[in-house]
């Protein structure tokens, strides 16, 4: 059994002052079982927050007498590392604002101090206090009544077939082997056979009573709650005579800050040694042998499986939203992709979901995405956001349903525009220009082609020029709109969209609604042509209209260039505007 430990509900002051028990899906929890916790296995965080809510529904009317009360919690050695980087920071504020000991504080004074809710107060002072309390040792039997011995028979009563039922129920009790890491039974019959013949008898061991006690609170588990869990019965089992309980509890503890993380994928050994201030070899020489006894998959994992097959029905989607959705089955300081990691890790095969990981450049600027998919299901981050790029340097912007089209035509594959739109917003540069119509851009859109054609345009303007004007100039460029005449359609962005993707070039700045200038230091006569700027020559030597012989005397018997190349300019460039065929 080891020695009894804090619960880690509440600190001792409030602890003492609690009369009645306390009523939890545990069961009635006496007020000195949460200064001495001896029952298997430590007390879930579940079932700590609700007996925390609880207690403090208990004190609110009697709340005054507490507030002047000393808190009496020290700060042990190694205090930091108990807590949240966020609770770190709010203690050492403490101490910053006054220099007395924290337990000479009152929890008024606290309370404010740390500006947190009253029940998460007692939290942090519970937390920071179980890293040093040695619950005393009981001397009567009032006080404390010891557990029956595990080859103790106890008579089997109505509420032990009641939980035995309950039990049995669970979906995942058929599964549980001999062998099991946490729950291994005598014999080589199934759990379910098992527990029916002890269902049998007059008078079962007092082990068997604990084992169904522990099912039922493993169903109730976080992922994260019943990682440690298993983690430390590898730890036990892993064959390491020499290690006491404060070694497993410490080689549990180097594998869980190795493997579950709440973000990304664990951390490498050399992390973990420098969090612990240990070597990398030191690290490895703990969690090896325990990675092997994971690795043999000796264990049922049920908090585990709901995760990822609730993942499984949420997917396609981004981590962070998956997440957020399932924060309250995988626990705290855990994430999805740390739990898949994690599964594969205990030697789980054909899991229901990956996490499809992308790293690709979009318009020279590296881009990740990090999605979570259904296993099988094709990929089609990276496709989708290839036919992305492509439209961005054409046309400086796409539309949601042109990408999902190419995506079913091309890749053979329908996501859903839900699933579209979350993986598009994870990308650096991504900006929606209508959302509602599945319009966006992506990247640095300032030197696509249209972008180009804008330049063009205002080399030329004498005024300010409309958004409008702009869609008209680009809707007569044959190269622009007709080089993919059967697909591109879609891609064209309106005016709207058009004004709202110009918004975004620095080189431009908007003088009124939907009109603009370019900015006096940009070169824009670099972006014309030799062509180009002869045929505005001899445009404006004519009074703003000529004639194509003209054009013509000019291109190709001066410059050179053949009558192709000044029709191809005629009919692409924007800043021409044909009166006619001729003019």
């Amino acid at each position: 059994m080891g020695q009894p430990r804090h619960a880690q509900v509440v600190p001792a002051f409030v602890a003492v002052t609690i009369l009645r028990p306390l009523d939890c899906w545990l069961g009635a929890v006496r007020p000195a079982d949460l200064l001495r916790w001896e029952r298997i296995g430590d007390l879930p965080e579940s079932a700590r927050d609700h007996l925390r809510q609880v207690i403090v529904r208990r004190i609110r009317p009697r709340a005054a007498q507490l507030w002047g009360m000393r808190v009496g919690v020290q700060l042990s050695k190694g205090w930091e590392e108990r807590v949240s980087v966020g609770d770190r920071k709010r203690v050492e504020g403490l101490r910053a604002v006054d220099q007395r000991p924290l337990q000479e504080w009152t929890l008024r004074e606290v309370k404010e101090a740390l500006h947190l809710p009253l029940e998460r107060t007692l939290k942090l002072l519970a937390t920071l206090e179980a890293g040093y309390w040695v619950p005393p040792q009981a001397t009567t039997k009032r006080m404390h009544k010891p557990p029956a011995r595990s080859d103790q028979s106890v008579e089997l009563t109505d509420e032990m077939r009641e939980l035995a039922g309950a039990v049995l129920s669970l979906p995942w009790t058929a599964k549980i082997s001999p062998q099991d890491l946490r729950f291994g039974f005598a014999g080589d019959a199934c759990f379910v056979d098992h527990l029916r013949r002890q269902l049998r008898q007059q008078e079962v061991p007092q082990q068997f009573v604990d084992l169904l006690h522990r099912l039922r609170d493993a169903d109730r588990l976080t992922a994260a709650a019943e990682a440690y869990e298993i983690t430390r019965s590898a730890a036990r089992g892993c064959g390491r005579a020499s290690w006491d309980d404060e070694a497993v509890e410490r080689a549990a503890t180097f594998v869980m800050r190795r493997h579950i993380s709440s973000t990304g994928t664990g951390v490498t050994l050399a992390e973990v040694g420098e969090q612990f201030g240990v070597t990398r070899e030191r690290v490895r020489q703990v969690c090896e042998p325990v990675e092997e006894v994971l690795g043999e998959g000796r264990m049922v994992s049920p908090a585990l499986d709901r995760v990822l097959q609730a993942a499984a029905r949420i997917a396609p989607a981004p981590v962070e939203s998956v997440n957020e959705q399932l924060r309250r089955f995988i626990g705290d300081g855990a994430s999805i992709e740390s739990l898949i990691a994690w599964a594969a890790a205990l030697g789980r095969r054909n899991l229901p979901v990956v996490c499809e990981r992308v790293r690709t450049r979009v318009r020279g600027q590296l881009v990740e995405v990090v999605m979570i998919g259904a296993s099988g299901a094709p990929h089609w981050v990276e496709p989708m956001i290839r036919h992305a790029s492509r439209d961005m340097s054409m046309f400086g912007a796409t539309n949601v349903l042109r990408v999902a089209g190419k995506l079913a035509l091309k890749e053979g594959v329908a996501p859903g525009q839900e699933a579209i739109e979350s993986a598009l917003e994870l990308l650096d540069g991504f900006r929606w220009l209508d959302k509602q119509a599945g319009w966006f851009t992506l990247g640095d859109s300032s030197g696509c082609s249209t972008a180009s054609r804008v330049k063009k345009i205002m080399a030329v303007a004498q005024e300010s020029v409309g958004a409008d004007e702009i869609a008209g100039a680009l809707a007569s460029d044959d190269l622009l709109v007709y080089r993919e005449s059967t697909s591109q359609g879609l891609a064209t962005p309106p005016v709207h969209v058009l004004r709202e993707l110009m918004l975004g070039w620095n080189w431009l700045k908007a003088v009124q609604k939907g009109r603009f200038l370019a900015l006096p230091e940009v070169d824009l006569v670099g972006s014309l042509s030799d062509v180009e700027l002869a045929i505005v020559e001899v445009i404006a030597g004519h009074g703003g209209i000529a004639c194509r012989f003209e054009l013509k005397a000019v291109v190709t018997q001066q410059l050179g260039h053949s009558d192709m190349l000044l029709s191809a300019t005629l009919g692409s460039s924007p800043i021409i505007d044909r009166v006619e065929f001729g003019l």
